[in-house]
């Protein structure tokens, strides 16, 4: 029981510190941000046109559809099932690949108004700047969706 015990909390600081180093690391990506571009309509754009993707990336829930995939799939190998997890493999890579396509559509035809809602106060100059960078942002969403 003991031996159990120490395997969570060994797993659970690994986790921990995983964690608290992603955390020191953004910090440091923002504190460099800041000393090469400083603060200004350029950063401000940048910024607003990166959170888009990680917005529905969050929202898409990435982390739920691999709980949903991963025990199936693993079953059907254990079971050495490999034509049919192959096949689960391929139908889920499908329906992701229409699912992401649509969504990525849809997203880039909504763009100019999550620009405006996620950065009310932008300027003109600024969000049209905004929206031209997040039309080249949106295909990382796609890419790390699939």
């Amino acid at each position: 029981m003991r031996e159990g015990r120490g395997r969570i909390l060994l797993g659970g600081g690994l986790i921990s510190a995983g964690t608290l180093l992603t955390r020191l690391l953004g910090l440091v990506r923002e504190l460099l941000t800041a000393a090469f571009f400083g603060s200004g309509a350029m950063v401000d754009a940048f910024v607003v046109a990166f959170s888009v993707p990680g917005l529905f990336r969050r929202v898409l829930g990435e982390e739920m559809f691999e709980r949903a995939f991963m025990p199936p799939f693993r079953r059907l190998r254990e079971e050495g099932r490999e034509g049919e997890a192959r096949t689960f493999l391929l139908r889920i890579l499908l329906l992701a690949f229409i699912a992401l396509t649509s969504v990525c559509g849809v997203l880039y035809l909504l763009l100019p108004w999550l620009i405006h809602l996620l950065a009310p106060g932008m300027s003109p100059e600024t969000s049209a700047e905004a929206l031209s960078l997040a039309r080249m942002v949106l295909p990382f969403l796609f890419l790390i969706g699939l």
